[in-house]
């Protein structure tokens, strides 16, 4: 996260895909973290696989479901829009007063139509 913060986003690619870190597969935070690398060098596409894995580890999590929404909104891709809706969907339901879920919402519906 330091590296984040600096920012130095090559640096932190680097360190979250070092193997001998002993990281946890199963940790969808850790892909949370990786696929917002990604979004943070406007890498949109690779971040959606990073997203989609933590959101498959753990379904029930609005952010993270927010989160791969964010990335799949961000690609201009309108073939996209309708999973994002989906995601946002999914997260609204858990969090119904996030704003920046409904604003995100509100993009979906407009690139989908």
């Amino acid at each position: 996260m330091i590296y984040l913060r600096k920012p130095n986003l090559t640096g932190a690619l680097d360190e979250i895909k070092q193997p001998d870190k002993g990281r946890n597969p199963n940790n969808p935070y850790f892909y949370e973290v990786l696929g917002q690398i990604y979004l943070s060098m406007a890498k949109a596409n690779l971040a959606i696989p990073a997203y989609q894995k933590s959101v498959d580890l753990r379904p029930g999590a609005p952010q993270l479901r927010l989160a791969l929404a964010t990335a799949q909104l961000a690609t201009d891709d309108a073939t996209l829009a309708d999973a994002a809706l989906k995601n946002l969907k999914a997260a609204s339901l858990v969090e119904n007063d996030d704003v920046f879920t409904w604003y995100e919402m509100a993009t979906g519906l407009f690139k989908s139509a």
